[in-house]
């Protein structure tokens, strides 16, 4: 009886972790406060289309770069496939490398 506990607590346990893990991040970025598209941003990171930077902001008023853009748009449409890039400004040890494949691949973004 006493392995069987043991196994069910293991069980829930491991269970348990893999829902933590599973469950999205849902931060909101701490500069979009107050500005236009509040709204959309939150909307956007609740979705998971966008995340922000590393230091917890959003930067609502910069431009968007051409990867953010590719990142954006592959979420939000749910593009997984990919092509070969032959881009001379993306490199695989890019972190948009793969997005720049997919939106090849896609057909929105061609050089």
């Amino acid at each position: 009886m006493r392995r069987k506990n043991r196994v069910a607590v293991i069980l829930c346990l491991a269970a348990f972790a893999l829902m933590l893990m599973a469950a999205p991040v849902f931060a909101q970025p701490t500069d979009i406060q107050g500005h236009w598209a509040e709204q959309s941003v939150n909307s956007w990171v609740y979705n998971g289309y966008i995340n922000g930077y590393l230091d917890g902001t959003f930067r609502p008023d910069n431009s968007i770069t051409r990867a953010e853009f590719m990142v954006l748009v592959n979420r939000s449409f749910g593009f997984t496939e990919q092509a070969v890039i032959n881009f001379s400004d993306v490199s695989p040890g890019n972190w948009f490398y793969g997005d720049a494949a997919i939106a090849i691949a896609a057909g929105y973004i061609s050089g």
